[in-house]
């Protein structure tokens, strides 16, 4: 039995309200070409839907390609990364609140994934921890 499958047939092996996880930077990694597939099987039929996605790094190029695939109303409920500044159209639905959005340190989420290979119950980080009022105060008040 062969072991190599179309496109297609990865779209749809993808449920509804399934976790797909992304290791990839920038474009290097990322497989375009099953993107492609499973947006076009998403804008045909409406699946797959609530999609959450999880990546370390950012993936795509300002553009078109990368996890902008996923940017469309319904198939992405989730997005749990590390930067999603490269897919500008699925940073929108993040800031307007379209989906839940959770944007994570890139180590702490690779560190997640070696404890997920490794059946290990999960990843207890500081990262976060013991910052001070004025620290957060201050950050707030900057002009970016």
């Amino acid at each position: 039995m062969s072991k190599v499958i179309r496109t297609d047939q990865v779209a749809a092996l993808i449920k509804d309200g399934a976790t797909v996880g992304a290791s990839a930077l920038a474009l290097a990694g990322w497989p375009e070409e099953v993107a492609i597939a499973i947006e076009k099987g998403f804008l045909e039929t409406s699946h797959p839907a609530n999609l959450t996605l999880v990546h370390a790094s950012g993936i795509g190029n300002w553009k078109e390609r990368g996890t902008q695939h996923f940017a469309h109303p319904g198939m992405i409920k989730r997005w749990i990364g590390g930067h999603t500044g490269l897919a500008a159209d699925l940073a929108k639905m993040v800031i307007d609140g379209d989906i839940e959005g959770y944007c994570l340190p890139q180590g702490a989420i690779c560190q997640l994934w070696r404890e997920i290979a490794a059946h290990r119950p999960g990843l207890i980080t500081k990262i976060g921890l013991g910052r001070s009022e004025e620290h957060t105060s201050e950050l707030q008040s900057r002009q970016y």
